[in-house]
């Protein structure tokens, strides 16, 4: 008799059912699936972590302080270093895992996405990785829809090429200080 799980095929006594129960029926390991939205501060990510139950949201923020060891990460001298690289996106995480796991998930997914290419572009253009990051959450922030970023992208960038006046002027930069989000 043939059983699944998940994406495996598990053939009755092949000894994989026992390994399965172990793992699953009697040992109490859960999942859950999260979503990280674009746009999602720290904050905004260890309440979504933390509506798990799995982990808090306070060992979240603490394990945000910690060091990780990505080489994205080795240049960024700024407080809250892991902004804007928490990758958005849906994780399946378990019980079993602690909030540095969580972050080292999201850390890993960015690294997968964010391509050599992507850094070869920011260097051409002037800026390191963090400032393209940085850039790209504040147009995050700032468009309204996924048809208004190009032209809120457009706009920075001219600002920011502008010898008479190089400032974003952007009020998403004002609420991030201030931490409160406002609609648009």
């Amino acid at each position: 008799k043939k059983y699944h799980a998940g994406e495996f095929e598990i053939h009755k006594g092949s000894g994989y059912i026992a390994l399965i129960n172990g793992l699953t029926y009697n040992s109490g390991y859960t999942t859950a699936n999260i979503t990280v939205p674009e746009g999602s501060t720290l904050a905004q990510i260890a309440d979504i972590a933390a509506k798990t139950g799995y982990v808090g949201k306070d060992e979240f923020m603490a394990a945000l302080g910690e060091d990780y060891d990505y080489e994205f990460l080795s240049s960024i001298k700024r407080e809250n270093k892991l902004e804007g690289y928490l990758f958005p996106d849906t994780y399946n995480i378990s019980n079993t895992m602690s909030a540095r796991d969580i972050i080292n998930l999201m850390l890993k997914r960015f690294g997968e996405v964010y391509k050599d290419e992507y850094s070869e572009r920011a260097r051409s253009l002037g800026y390191s990785d963090d400032e393209i990051v940085t850039l790209a959450s504040v147009i995050e922030a700032e468009a309204a829809s996924d048809n208004d970023r190009p032209l809120v992208s457009g706009v920075f960038h001219n600002r920011l090429k502008s010898k008479t006046y190089p400032y974003l002027e952007s009020c998403a930069t004002v609420q991030y200080i201030l931490g409160e989000r406002k609609a648009i």
